[in-house]
């Protein structure tokens, strides 16, 4: 199991994914990369008005496991799930799924099922990638 944390694993996709990535764009016409980490604590940033293209969303999937060797080294496991949303109609997220898997093979756990586009009710595109690290 790979021994990261958020902040690298973050990088490690927008690196993974720079071709794909869409871009968020505010109201005052600013634009940053499509990428964002949730903490489960509400953000008191400027929130965009659009998203264009691929958006990618960091989440945690479950509370972290804390554990203790031993040596009375202690590391904690992490798990993180990686959304992918395309809000291009034009484009899937297949590429960025397989692109991110093998990016992230040594922490990937697994991949959730495609939730296809539904255009009856206006839903996008999105996928799922589960994630597994460990922070000593």
């Amino acid at each position: 199991m790979s021994s990261i944390d958020i902040l690298t694993l973050r990088d490690r996709v927008e690196v993974a994914l720079s071709a794909e990535i869409g871009t968020y764009v505010y109201q005052n016409a600013a634009t940053t990369p499509a990428v964002k980490v949730e903490s489960g604590i509400i953000a008191r940033t400027a929130q965009p008005q659009r998203v264009d293209g691929l958006e990618v969303v960091i989440e945690p999937y479950t509370l972290p496991s804390l554990q203790t060797l031993f040596s009375s080294q202690a590391f904690v496991d992490d798990q993180y799930r990686i959304l992918l949303k395309q809000w291009d109609l034009t484009k899937s997220v297949a590429t960025a799924v397989r692109t991110l898997s093998l990016a992230l093979q040594d922490c990937l756990t697994g991949i959730e099922p495609l939730l296809p586009r539904n255009t009856a009710i206006d839903s996008l595109e999105q996928q799922a990638l589960l994630i597994q690290y460990r922070r000593f």
